[in-house]
C-alpha cells in the first residue's frame, strides 16, 4: 500500500499525486499461544497493534503500544494469581502491581524492566537511553514464555489432581 499527496494545484502545476513511501499491507503479526490469548485477549491485540504501527513506520508511538500491552498482560496474570484481589489490581498503577502481586523472580524482573523501558516511550525525558524498543519488545517475549509455561505448569498440577 501506498502513501501520496497530492501538491494544492497553482498556477502552472498539475494535480499529480506524488507517492510519499510504501508501507506494508500484510498482516505480520506475532502468534501467541492460545494459553496467553486466552488469559489476556487485550493484551494480544494490543500487541498487534503495536506491531503494526511499527511496521508503518510509526516509530514514536509503537513503544506507547507495547507499554500499554504490557499493563495489560501484567495485570491479567496477577489477577490470575490472586483473583480476590482482582479490583485492586485493575486500578492499582504497574509498578505497585508488579511489586505486589507477581512472585515468580524472573516473570518480575522482566515485567519491571519493560515498564522501565515503555514509560520511557510515554515520557518527555528518557532516562534509559540505551535501551530501546527493540529491548522492551525482547523482554515482553520473554516474560510471555515465562508466563506461558507457568500457565502450562498450572493446567499439569491440575491435571494430575484428577
Amino acid at each position: 500500500m501506498g502513501v501520496y499527496q497530492c501538491p494544492y494545484p497553482s498556477a502552472g502545476t498539475t494535480n499529480r499525486l506524488s507517492q510519499i513511501r510504501l508501507v506494508p499491507d500484510g498482516e505480520e503479526v506475532s502468534y501467541f499461544s492460545d494459553r496467553i490469548s486466552s488469559l489476556s485477549p487485550k493484551f494480544v491485540e494490543i500487541y498487534n497493534q503495536a506491531e503494526k504501527a511499527e511496521q508503518w513506520g510509526l516509530s514514536e508511538i509503537c513503544g506507547m503500544g507495547y507499554r500499554k500491552a504490557l499493563e495489560f498482560l501484567v495485570k491479567d496474570f496477577a489477577i490470575l494469581m490472586s483473583p480476590e484481589s482482582e479490583e485492586t489490581i485493575k486500578t492499582k498503577q504497574l509498578s505497585p502491581c508488579i511489586n505486589d502481586y507477581i512472585d515468580n523472580k524472573r516473570i518480575k524482573a522482566l515485567a519491571k524492566a519493560s515498564a522501565w523501558i515503555g514509560n520511557d516511550e510515554t515520557h518527555y525525558t528518557r532516562k534509559h537511553e540505551s535501551y530501546t524498543t527493540d529491548d522492551l519488545k525482547s523482554f515482553i517475549t520473554a516474560m510471555v514464555t515465562f508466563i506461558d509455561s507457568e500457565l502450562a505448569f498450572m493446567d499439569a498440577e491440575q491435571f494430575l489432581r484428577k
